[in-house]
């Protein structure tokens, strides 16, 4: 797993699992977005999403990503066991 498809996950949940506008945040095609998402799914061995045709649907039954992630935003910064 990359840096690329980290943000890329955290980008499907932030836009509703829609790949044309991860595509567009990342300042990529939406190609090289499906791509990336399939190598990942590949790497990991099992789909994480479900999908109807092109569309995705969200993360498959049972999958242990939650479509939530603690990436930090430009400007943050966190520290395990530091709070405030």
């Amino acid at each position: 797993m990359n840096l690329s498809q980290l943000e890329i996950l955290h980008l499907l949940q932030e836009t509703g699992y829609n790949l044309t506008k991860v595509a567009d945040k990342m300042n990529v095609v939406q190609s090289a977005v499906s791509r990336q998402l399939l190598m990942l799914e590949d790497e990991i061995g099992t789909p994480l999403f479900e999908r109807h045709g092109k569309r995705l649907l969200g993360p498959t039954p049972g999958c242990a990503y939650s479509g939530r992630s603690n990436i930090p935003q430009s400007g943050q910064t966190q520290h395990p066991g530091i709070s405030g």
